[in-house]
C-alpha cells in the first residue's frame, strides 16, 4: 500500500501562488455592463442557480420556489434537459421539498462549471445572460483530498465564467456561496473571532485544496465588486441535516463519514473544542432572505450556528442511543484508525485517512483533528447575518439530543448506518 503522506502547509506545499491565481479574467467586460443600472435581486423575474442538486443547493432552490415568483434556471449536468430536470426533482423529493407546481418554474440548463462558458454554446450562454436577472452561485466541486490545481477548473475558472454571465447584456447581482474555512487556521487561533469584514490573509496556510480554491474565488469576486458588480458572499460553516425533518441526505459529507466511521471503529477522539453545526434548512432560508434584501453595496455573511456544540457532547449523545464507543486521546484514535482501517469498505473514514491521521509530529496542524487539538479553530462572528435576519422568523436552533436522534434514525432508514445494537434509533 502506498504510504500516506502528511499534509503540509505554506506556499512550498501548494506549488502555486494563490495571490497570482486570484486575478480577474482580463476578458471580462465591466465597461459595457456598467453603462446601465444594475438590477436588484428582490425584483428578479428569472434567476440562475448553480449546484441545485447539491446538499445546500436543493434547499436554496426550494426556498427560491417558495418565497419568490421567479423562474429558476438551474445549471445541471445531464445527457439532456429532461434528464437534468429529473435529477433536480429527485433531489427535491428525497429531501421532502417537492411540490408538483415547481416543475413549470424550473428550467434545466445542461452544462458544466468546469468548462468554458459553463459548457454552453456561445449562443445559449448569450441567451441565458439576457434572460436572467440575478445569480446564485452555489456550485463547486467539494473534495477534501484533491489539490487546488485539480479543483481550479470548476471552483475558480467556473467562478470567472459566472462573473462573465453576470456582466453580459446587463449587470446582474451575484450571490456567491463560499465557506468560513477561507480563513487561515492560525489567523484567528485560540478562540479569537473571525468577523465578516476581516481580511483573509495570503492563503498560504490553508490546509486543503478545496479551501484554497474558495479563497481564490472570493478574492476574484471581491475584485469584481470593486469594479462595480453587486456581489455578495455567504460563508456557511459545517452543515448538518434538516432540523425539521431529520433528513440528512449527504452521506459522503465529512461529518457524516466521521459519525459513521467512529461508530464503525468503536471509538471517538476526545477533543476539547466546540463546533458550530448549522442545519441546512436554516442556511438555505437565511441566504435567500438576505439576498432578497441586498442593496447596491456588497456584503459578507457568516452562516453559522450561534449555539456551538461541544464535540464531546455530540458523541456522548450518539453513545446514549446505543452505539458502543470508546473515548480516547486523539493520537491514540489516529493510531487505531491508521492500523485498523486498510480498505475503503472497512470504514467510512478510510478515504479520508490523509487528512485525519498524520505521519509524524510537526508544529503546524497537518490534519483536520490537529486544528481542534492545537486550538486553531476560530470562532465566527455573524453580526451581518443576524442583523439581516432581524424581524424575520428565520432562526438557527440550538442542537439537542433529539436532533441527533432524528439524524441517526434517517441514516439507519436510508441504509447509511447500521442500527444500534443496544437501542433501536
Amino acid at each position: 500500500m502506498r504510504k500516506k503522506q502528511p499534509l503540509q502547509t505554506g506556499q512550498a506545499r501548494l506549488g502555486v501562488d494563490l495571490q497570482h491565481e486570484a486575478v480577474l479574467d482580463p476578458t471580462l467586460d465591466f465597461a459595457s455592463a456598467m453603462q446601465g443600472p444594475c438590477g436588484e435581486t428582490a425584483t428578479a423575474r428569472s434567476v440562475f442557480l448553480t449546484g441545485a442538486t447539491g446538499f445546500l443547493g436543493v434547499f436554496l432552490l426550494a426556498e427560491l420556489l417558495q418565497k419568490t415568483e421567479a423562474t429558476v434556471y438551474c445549471l445541471v449536468r445531464g445527457a439532456d434537459p429532461e434528464t437534468a430536470l429529473n435529477r433536480v426533482q429527485s433531489k427535491l423529493v428525497t429531501n421532502a421539498l417537492w411540490n408538483d407546481s415547481y416543475r413549470e418554474r424550473i428550467v434545466p440548463v445542461v452544462g458544466n462549471l468546469a468548462q468554458p462558458l459553463l459548457g454552453l454554446s456561445s449562443q445559449t450562454f448569450d441567451q441565458l445572460a439576457e434572460e436572467i436577472d440575478a445569480i446564485y452561485h452555489n456550485g463547486a466541486v467539494v473534495n477534501f483530498l484533491q489539490s487546488y490545481r485539480a479543483l481550479k477548473a470548476a471552483n475558480v475558472t467556473g467562478t470567472q465564467e459566472i462573473i462573465r454571465l453576470a456582466l453580459q447584456h446587463k449587470c446582474k447581482p451575484l450571490h456567491y456561496v463560499s465557506t468560513v474555512f477561507v480563513f487561515e487556521p492560525r489567523q484567528h487561533a485560540n478562540g479569537r473571532v473571525c468577523y465578516e469584514t476581516d481580511d483573509l490573509g495570503d492563503g498560504n496556510r490553508l490546509l486543503l485544496g478545496y479551501f484554497q480554491s474558495k479563497w481564490v474565488a472570493e478574492k476574484i469576486i471581491a475584485q469584481a465588486r470593486a469594479r462595480g458588480l453587486p456581489a455578495f458572499i455567504y460563508r456557511p460553516g459545517v452543515l448538518i441535516g434538516d432540523s425539521e425533518t431529520g433528513i440528512w441526505d449527504n452521506p459522503d459529507d465529512f461529518l457524516c463519514r466521521a459519525i459513521k466511521g467512529c461508530i464503525q471503529l468503536g471509538a471517538w477522539p476526545v477533543l476539547e473544542n466546540s463546533v458550530s453545526l448549522a442545519p441546512v434548512n436554516y442556511v438555505g432560508k437565511a441566504i435567500v432572505h438576505l439576498a432578497q434584501r441586498s442593496t447596491g453595496q456588497g456584503n459578507v455573511f457568516h452562516l453559522v450556528n450561534p449555539h456551538p456544540l461541544a464535540f464531546s457532547q455530540l458523541f456522548e449523545w450518539i453513545e446514549s442511543f446505543g452505539y458502543p464507543l470508546e473515548r480516547m486521546p486523539l493520537k491514540e484514535w489516529q493510531t487505531r484508525l491508521k492500523t485498523g482501517v486498510t480498505r475503503p469498505q472497512d470504514n467510512a473514514l478510510a478515504l479520508l485517512l490523509p487528512i485525519l491521521a498524520k505521519g509524524h509530529a510537526t508544529a503546524e496542524p497537518q490534519t483536520l483533528p490537529d486544528l481542534f487539538e492545537q486550538g486553531h479553530l476560530p470562532q465566527f462572528d455573524a453580526r451581518n447575518t443576524l442583523a439581516g435576519l432581524a424581524g424575520s422568523s428565520i432562526h438557527c436552533p440550538p442542537l439537542t439530543s433529539e436532533h441527533i436522534r432524528a439524524y441517526l434514525a434517517y441514516f439507519v432508514q436510508s441504509g447509511h448506518l447500521a442500527a444500534a445494537p443496544r437501542v433501536q434509533v
